[in-house]
């Protein structure tokens, strides 16, 4: 799955979505929704991120340098993982 506008948007956790860290990866439950779902530690950093408000530069770079791996890789797992949170309603995007 492809996010729409992954080169220009901005994405955020949804208001409605709990997180909680439980040995270094991230719990997300959305009571609303009824939907539950787990994030490695990469995925947990991602998460972290996103509610700092970090642009998808950013976190782009970030990974980068904090797990030695290449820009190119970074940004499909990003797109990956961003797809997999939008089709689960636990984050939103906000046009650029």
């Amino acid at each position: 799955m492809l996010v729409k506008n992954y080169q220009a948007g901005r994405f955020f956790p949804r208001a409605t979505v709990l997180a909680r860290e439980i040995g270094g990866e991230m719990v997300l439950l959305d009571p609303d929704r009824g939907v539950y779902y787990g994030l490695n530690e990469v995925g947990t950093r991602i998460w972290a991120l996103l509610a700092e408000g970090s642009g998808r530069e950013h976190i782009e770079a970030q990974l980068v340098a904090e797990y030695d791996t290449s820009l190119e890789s970074v940004r499909v797992d990003l797109q990956n993982l961003l797809a997999e949170l939008l089709e689960h309603g636990l984050i939103d995007e906000l046009d650029g």
